[in-house]
């Protein structure tokens, strides 16, 4: 298959869009140690920015106007604050979600119920349209005749059947693991289901990040 260019759109992923989510990642990462006071503000600015976004996309999606490729490296910029989740589900896993072994347990700056519901909410569909396109949107791609890349860890076809697999499981079990909260959110508040005793060492586990173990 021939390898084949686009012209791109910056009004979705142009140089400014992606500076822009760029110093939003490390700027709320600096500022929960040297500007508290400000991180709020910046946490709710970013879901905006990242809903915002997300909508545009699927708009343009709807309309047909975007490659695979394209969708592909707008998810990349949309979900990309949400990848540190990863190794942090993966280690609490393994320590048994030991709160002496939790790096998260102290969060710097707590968040709002707001920027808390719009994060969750922003998650979950994320990775509802993530499993769409993985299953049903990369099928198609081939077939103008053009072959499109991804990355893990090198260049990669993007409907490479390894590739697609790895990312159906990865969007699949964090969605998993949002339901899994929701319905203990919601048992715990309904009377389903018992809070645990708070441990002796004060530790408290922060509820904005969406995680399976409480």
């Amino acid at each position: 298959m021939a390898v084949c260019t686009l012209s791109g759109n910056a009004d979705m992923y142009g140089l400014g869009i992606r500076v822009g989510f760029y110093l939003q990642w490390f700027g709320k990462i600096l500022a929960t140690w040297v500007a508290r006071k400000e991180v709020t503000g910046m946490r709710l600015s970013e879901s905006l920015f990242i809903a915002a976004t997300f909508l545009a996309l699927i708009i343009q999606t709807s309309r047909d106007n975007l490659r695979p490729v394209e969708i592909y490296v707008i998810l990349l910029l949309t979900f990309g604050g949400y990848l540190h989740f990863v190794p942090l589900y993966v280690w609490r896993l393994l320590i048994g979600c030991d709160p002496d072994l939790d790096p998260s347990r102290h969060p710097r700056v707590k968040p709002g119920k707001m920027f808390s519901r719009l994060n969750f909410s922003l998650l979950s569909t994320v990775c509802i349209f993530q499993l769409w396109f993985w299953i049903g949107k990369v099928s198609n791609i081939g077939r103008g005749g053009c072959t499109e890349f991804g990355f893990l860890f090198a260049r990669i076809r993007l409907n490479q059947r390894g590739f697609v697999v790895v990312n159906v499981v990865l969007y699949f079990l964090l969605l998993l693991c949002c339901m899994a909260v929701l319905g203990i959110s919601v048992g715990k508040r309904w009377g389903f289901l018992e809070e645990k005793p708070k441990r002796s060492i004060g530790y408290v586990l922060p509820k904005y990040d969406l995680l399976p173990c409480f």
